[in-house]
């Protein structure tokens, strides 16, 4: 992860030179599992630096359950679709991108498009094995501190496996070491091969550029290019 920052902060396209402009497009920033908002923060910087307005989810380690997590994103699209007129383009990095999948599908009637970084869609449980044993840990948690946890997991993982409700894109690498990249790859969903690795992918290089083609986009492009 140091490498792909330190190459990002040497990149033409993190210091402005043919960055994605906006006069200010609402956009929101999910965190991964385990992490929080402050792993967003370069990320934020720099889309606030192009003229995006963004705001963060409000997490800080993100391992409750789906539900109560949504309540909060929920508060924060809001909150955001009020001051920016319109709607809003959603970022999630790992769970966040889940996370923000499952919402619009919910609320489309809010939500312009997803970006997802390295989320396993097509099924979120193919992940290396130190992540599952951290998920199991979370599960158990989750069942002690909320009786209707199991119920609303498995509600959200139905709606998670339901055709994406607006124009949604998914960064895959090959060489991402968390989960496989293959379950990053969804026939709905467009999807884009970058080379990162899966903590990295809200600082690499290349995950910035295919963002900086993606964020302008008015309409989505009807392709797939497949497990390439």
């Amino acid at each position: 992860m140091g490498f792909e920052y330190l190459d990002l902060m040497r990149s033409p396209l993190y210091k402005g030179v043919d960055a994605p402009k906006s006069n200010g497009q609402a956009i929101l920033l999910i965190p991964g599992f385990l992490a929080g908002d402050w792993t967003l923060a370069t990320l934020k910087g720099w889309l606030e630096r192009c003229g995006y307005k963004v705001k963060m989810s409000g997490i800080s380690f993100n391992v409750a359950d789906s539900e109560y997590t949504m309540e909060g994103i929920e508060k924060q699209v809001g909150c955001l679709e009020r001051h920016s007129g319109g709607k809003i383009t959603i970022i999630g990095q790992s769970r966040g991108g889940l996370l923000a999948s499952v919402f619009a599908h919910r609320h489309p009637e809010m939500v312009k498009k997803v970006i997802m970084l390295g989320s396993p869609i097509a099924n979120p449980f193919d992940v290396h094995p130190f992540t599952m044993a951290g998920v199991k840990i979370a599960g158990i948690a989750k069942g002690l501190n909320y009786s209707k946890a199991r119920i609303s997991e498995i509600k959200f993982l139905d709606e998670l496996r339901e055709r994406v409700a607006v124009p949604t894109h998914s960064l895959y690498s090959r060489s991402d070491g968390i989960i496989n990249w293959e379950t990053c790859v969804r026939e709905d969903v467009v999807s884009h091969r970058i080379h990162s690795s899966h903590v990295g992918m809200a600082v690499n290089r290349e995950a910035y550029q295919t963002m900086a083609e993606i964020l302008p986009q008015k309409k989505i492009v009807a392709s797939f290019n497949g497990l390439s």
